[in-house]
């Protein structure tokens, strides 16, 4: 035997498969099918060990199925539609999508998908992986497109997905929505700053605290445990809230942490999910403060046009220099950042699509089954 293995082998018999068609699906077949979903991958990168062996598993069972008598169908398709291409784009050529424009941008991007795809191609033949290409398919082509419009059109027709604005988790340095698997958790050094919102209509003041002082001007109401008893008294009380000439009411809540800081929160439109479950339940106002690349906007006067961690900084000394910043606390605590770029997240409203789903829960456990 040879001291090595020699791959030569394996390139003839590839060409040779390929040749004969072996992996060609037949629609016509009389044999049963074995579709395989293969979730197409980003061409955002170069593939690594991981690619292989993933898509190894898959190819195993191909393989199998067809010694079984199947008639398998194998497509693979490529992801070159939204952010992950976006970011990649950006980074290989390093050009801004902002300054280059929606249309010589998306060339750019087609360019080096194409190229991307044909990368992927060659490797997946290398490693023998069994798929019909000439099923292959990329999100952004006509027919993937077509496919999602007619589908989008047949839900709405069938009163299945409703518009309306709601808060969108949001990346200000990407500027787009995110989902919940979009994010990370990240420890973040900062400070739980203690600050007095006096009483409207009697003296002396609540304390309030927070890690957000740069959201007081988007501050909608404050909110306490129903049980904590130093303010019971107080619930549908008004505060003056500090540096914007606005009162807001004093709720009540159970998910209010009694022992996190003073035990009483400022709600704002939006500093977390639960300021917007609030918002709802509530029925509060709406101040929104932030415009979509994370600065604030002309509702905050002359904090407009500052980054979120200007404007904090800023507002903490005007809070001190008014002698309505009590104390300030070093503390370590999670924020949720976006996995591509590592930039905090904010809430943002926007007009988005809905899926009706709930009426149809049982009935989709019980395909989940099948």
């Amino acid at each position: 035997m040879k001291d090595s293995y020699d791959t030569s082998a394996e390139t003839k018999w590839q060409e040779k498969w390929r040749e004969w068609g072996l992996y060609s699906f037949d629609p016509d077949s009389d044999k049963p099918i074995y579709s395989i979903d293969t979730p197409p991958p980003y061409v955002s990168g170069d593939l690594h060990v991981g690619h292989a062996m993933s898509y190894g598993q898959a190819e195993f069972v191909a393989r199998f199925k067809r010694m079984q008598g199947f008639e398998v169908f194998y497509p693979m398709g490529f992801d070159d539609n939204g952010l992950p291409t976006e970011r990649y784009v950006q980074r290989e050529l390093n050009i801004d999508k902002h300054e280059l424009g929606r249309t010589k941008f998306i060339e750019k991007c087609r360019d080096v998908t194409s190229k991307g795809r044909e990368n992927y191609k060659k490797v997946w033949n290398r490693l023998g992986v069994s798929v019909d290409w000439s099923l292959s398919y990329t999100t952004i082509d006509e027919r993937s497109r077509e496919i999602s419009q007619r589908s989008f059109k047949d839900m709405y027709q069938k009163d299945r997905i409703y518009r309306e604005e709601d808060p969108v988790i949001w990346c200000p340095e990407c500027q787009t929505g995110l989902a919940q698997a979009d994010l990370e958790d990240e420890e973040e050094e900062s400070q739980l700053n203690d600050i007095k919102f006096p009483y409207k209509d009697k003296e002396g003041g609540l304390r309030i605290s927070t890690t957000r002082p740069e959201l007081i001007k988007a501050c909608v109401g404050i909110i306490v445990h129903p049980d904590d008893e130093r303010y019971q008294d107080l619930i549908g009380d008004e505060v003056e809230v500090p540096l914007t000439g606005r009162s807001v009411e004093i709720f009540s809540d159970h998910r209010v942490d009694q022992e996190y800081g003073s035990g009483a929160v400022m709600t704002c439109t939006f500093g977390d999910q639960t300021d917007i479950e609030w918002w709802k339940e509530l029925e509060l106002d709406t101040e929104i403060i932030l415009n979509r690349d994370g600065t604030l906007n002309e509702k905050t006067g002359r904090y407009e046009g500052m980054t979120t961690e200007e404007a904090r900084k800023q507002i903490i000394k005007d809070l001190d220099k008014e002698d309505y910043l009590l104390s300030q606390e070093s503390i370590e605590h999670t924020v949720k950042v976006h996995e591509r770029c590592d930039h905090t997240t904010e809430f943002y409203p926007a007009e988005q699509w809905f899926a009706k789903q709930l009426d149809i829960k049982e009935e989709l456990k019980e395909k989940g089954k099948e």
